[in-house]
This record gives C-alpha cells, sequence and structure tokens, in this order.
C-alpha cells in the first residue's frame, strides 16, 4: 500500500488567512501510525530498493541496516532539515502537483551522507510531452526551514525569514542551474525520458512555462505562532509581491518524532510500505 500522507496532515487555508500562510496541521494521536508508515518512504530517498538489494547480493554491505546507516546524514542539524525536506516533499506532491511526472528524491543524488543537497531543495515539474511544450507544463521549486527547538521568550527569529530569502533565490538566480544539474544527473543515472523532459525547462523563449515558487517551515508546533509573528514585514511584501506561496508544517515534539524516525529507518529494508 503507497505512503498517504493526507490521512497524516490536514490543509488549513484559514488560521493565516490575513497573511495568506497555509498550514499543514498534523494529526497528533496518529504520530506512531506516521513514523511507522514513513519509514520505507523515507529510506528511499537515500538509498531505492535496486541499489539496496543489489549491494547486498554483491556483498558492498554486510547487512541492509549498514547500507542505511552510510546513506543517512549523521549531523544534528543536516538530520533535522533533511526530515522537513523529504516530509515538504510529500506534501507537496499530494497537495500542490499530483500531476507532476518529474520528481526528482534529489538525496539519492548526495556526495556524502553529511553534505547538504545541491540548490533548491525540492523541484517537481510538469511536462507531459517534451517534444510538444504546453504553456501548462510547470515548475515547482519549494525552499525548507525546519526548527524544532522551542523558540524561548523574547525570541525574535523566525525559520520564515530564512525561507522566504531562499525562495527569491529560486526565483532570480537557481532554477537555471537546477535544470543543468538534473539534466546531467538524470542522464549518469540512465533516465533518459525524464533528462528529456528536464530539457525542456531550459527554454522558456519558444513555450514559456508556469513557475512556482514556495517558501515552508517545518517547526515545533509550541513555537508556530512566534515563527509566524517574527516574519519581519518587508519579506511577507516582497511574498506577496513575488507570488511566493508561505507553508506552516507545525509538530508537536518535533525532534523525538524525527530521532524516531532516524533510529528506526535501519531497519525499514522491506519493499512494502
Amino acid at each position: 500500500m503507497a505512503f498517504d500522507i493526507s490521512r497524516f496532515f490536514i490543509e488549513d487555508k484559514d488560521s493565516y488567512k490575513d497573511i495568506d500562510i497555509t498550514v499543514y496541521q498534523f494529526r497528533d494521536e496518529l504520530v506512531d501510525d506516521f513514523v511507522r508508515e514513513f519509514l520505507v518512504p523515507y529510506r528511499r530517498a537515500y538509498i531505492s530498493d535496486e541499489d539496496l538489494n543489489s549491494g547486498m547480493e554483491n556483498n558492498v554491505w554486510d547487512s541492509k541496516e549498514e547500507a542505511i546507516a552510510e546513506q543517512i546524514p549523521t549531523k544534528a542539524n543536516l538530520r533535522s532539515g533533511e526530515f522537513a525536506e523529504i516530509l515538504m516533499y510529500f506534501l507537496a506532491t499530494h497537495f500542490h502537483c499530483p500531476d507532476a511526472n518529474v520528481k526528482p528524491l534529489k538525496w539519492l543524488w548526495k556526495e556524502n551522507q553529511d553534505m547538504p543537497c545541491h540548490l533548491s531543495d525540492i523541484v517537481l515539474l510538469k511536462c507531459e510531452d517534451e517534444d510538444n511544450p504546453s504553456e501548462d507544463d510547470y515548475m515547482y521549486l519549494l525552499e525548507s526551514k525546519a526548527r524544532a527547538a522551542v523558540l524561548g521568550e523574547g525570541n525574535t527569529t523566525s525559520s520564515m525569514n530564512a525561507g522566504i530569502d531562499g525562495a527569491l533565490k529560486d526565483r532570480t538566480s537557481r532554477s537555471g542551474k537546477l535544470v543543468a544539474y538534473m539534466r546531467s544527473k538524470f542522464n549518469h543515472d540512465k533516465q533518459f525520458d525524464m533528462a528529456r523532459k528536464v530539457k525542456r525547462f531550459g527554454n522558456s523563449v519558444d513555450v514559456d512555462y508556469k513557475k512556482m515558487y514556495n517558501a515552508a517551515i517545518v517547526v515545533e508546533s509550541a513555537s508556530l505562532n512566534k515563527h509566524i509573528e517574527n516574519i519581519k514585514p518587508e519579506n511577507l511584501k516582497k511574498a506577496k509581491d513575488k507570488e511566493i506561496r508561505l507553508i506552516a508544517v507545525p509538530l508537536s515534539g518535533m525532534k523525538q518524532v524525527y530521532e524516531r524516525i532516524y533510529v528506526e529507518v535501519l531497519n525499514s529494508s522491506d519493499g512494502e510500505e
């Protein structure tokens, strides 16, 4: 059975409607189910079933646990950040881009388990026919920021400020580099159909395509209001003017949730979700 993220999150467009922030409310009572069902999709973001199984068959690793441990990050800040990115990948593919047909798990392309991914955090593309491009084709980019710690009294920071800055970089400079990067990676992986679809987004002159920019935060739920209150007014204005969608995902006990996943994912080698 495929992982259904909509079972665990409820889309809420009303709580912060005045500043146009969409919240994805987590169903806390399902946290155990979420952790259990998220393990295999999460593990596949770092190592595919095919690579895991072929490595075992050829004695590259002594155990699947060892293989997985060598792919997932060990640094605490990277674990928090990449948990948020992968979570947002699944939320975006379900709620925002259900018809995307180029959906790279960019974490598979990392050179080192403790190095971050290159360029935009999440990219989703729709291109039905690269030989006949359409103005309905789209590129969806998302910048994700995580903060598992509770913001203390008087703390005036907000992860959304950094998220908006990152989304602005996606808009102004990173999208072009991303096309070349993805085409090269897909070609290396011999996914030539995907590489050709990505190539379409290197040319918006002949037939333009839609561009969607997003900034998201995944934070401890107890601090969500502070993160929202501390967004700089000028950043809210930039987001509105540049049509950057703002997204917030509050998780109760966020640190405990992602730490559970990093422990339990080591035994998530099954091909079933």
